[in-house]
Order: C-alpha cells, then structure tokens, then sequence
C-alpha cells in the first residue's frame, strides 16, 4: 500500500509516545526514528538483561533530537554513565518526569538532573546500582523548588537522597520502599522542609 508523505508527517507528528528497545544497535536508527515522530515528549527507553544497552551517545543524540522531552523512562540501561546523563539533562531542560530502575551510572548523574532539569515534579528511583558504594549526597539541586513527587525502591545507601527530600518545599509524596539507609525513625523524614507532603509510605518488606 502506498502512503504519501503528507499523511506520515502527519501521523509522526499526532505520536507524542514513544516506547524502545533500547539495544546498542538502536544508535544507527535514531535519526531516522526521530524524524519519523519528530512531535515526542514521553519517552521510554527499555533493554533486558541479556542484552548491551544504548550508551551515552545514543542518548545524546535522543536528547539533541528530542529537546521538547517532558517524560523519560529508563530501564536496564546499565551502559548510561554520568557524563551521557549530565548532557541530557542539559538538552532536556522541560524534563517534568523522570522514572530509571536497575541503571548504573551515579549521584553525580542524578545531581546533574537536579541541577538542569527545573521543572522536574516526578522522580523515581529503583535499584541504582552504583550507589552501592557510594558517599556522594543528591540534591537539593534547582528541581527541589518543583519535586512533587519522590519514590525510591530497592537502593541501599539511600539516605544519599536526605538533602533531596528535605530540601523539596512543594513535595507532597514521598515513598521508600525496600531501602537502607534511612527510615521515618532514621531521622531523614523528620526533617522533611515540606508542609503540602500529604502521603508518606515506608516499606521494609521483601
């Protein structure tokens, strides 16, 4: 069937979702895919275990491609470091959401988010691994006057997020789930800054 050129701008143009597989050969195709749907601005990016992710230019190249980006999902993209992180932030500055889970690059990656990303409202966090052995503090960074929301799941060290929560004056949740570090008794809740934080939950259950 033929398709006019008209109708496939048309149709790239109406896609503001977009959902990948984020595997290392994905870098030849994303100049091609994103002037295909040149109109996104919630993007996932997802690569099983067995498979090399994307790297830090395949996501600045996404990023230089997709300035408007307003959501970003990251899943095992464990060949991302700190330097391809801190470039997109620094293209993504409309970032509003940002979900990333079994990832390894580090606080300074997330610092570099908090710092670019302004109107950041949504962060979630799921075992970054990389804060393992890490003494590096995250946040409170420029997104702390805009943070809304704040989910940390499975992260040890995870009092490296304290500054981050305490300093998010409009905050109203905040979920720890399976972390170490901290606890509403460890002192880091207790200094939450936030007086709109309307839903607390901690979980230490497996």
């Amino acid at each position: 069937m033929l398709v006019c050129h008209r109708w496939l701008s048309v149709d790239g143009q109406s896609h503001h979702r977009l959902s990948l597989n984020a595997q290392t050969d994905m870098l030849s195709w994303i100049p091609s895919i994103f002037a295909r749907f040149n109109s996104v601005t919630k993007l996932a990016l997802r690569c099983d275990r067995k498979s090399i992710s994307i790297d830090n230019d395949a996501l600045v190249l996404i990023s230089i491609r997709c300035r408007s980006l307003t959501s970003v999902k990251l899943r095992g993209c464990r060949e991302l470091i700190d330097l391809g992180m801190d470039a997109f932030a620094q293209n993504c500055k409309g970032l509003k959401k940002l979900s990333c889970g079994s990832c390894i690059f580090s606080a300074k990656a997330m610092n570099a988010v908090l710092n670019h990303c302004t109107a950041l409202k949504e962060l979630f966090v799921k075992h970054l691994r990389s804060l393992h052995d890490s003494v590096e503090l995250i946040g409170p960074g420029a997104a702390a006057s805009s943070l809304k929301s704040i989910c940390l799941k499975e992260l040890i060290h995870g009092q490296n997020f304290g500054p981050l929560i305490v300093g998010s004056k409009k905050l109203k949740t905040l979920k720890l789930i399976r972390c170490l570090g901290f606890g509403v008794e460890g002192g880091c809740c207790h200094g939450l800054g936030s007086e709109k934080l309307w839903k607390l939950f901690v979980s230490r259950e497996s």
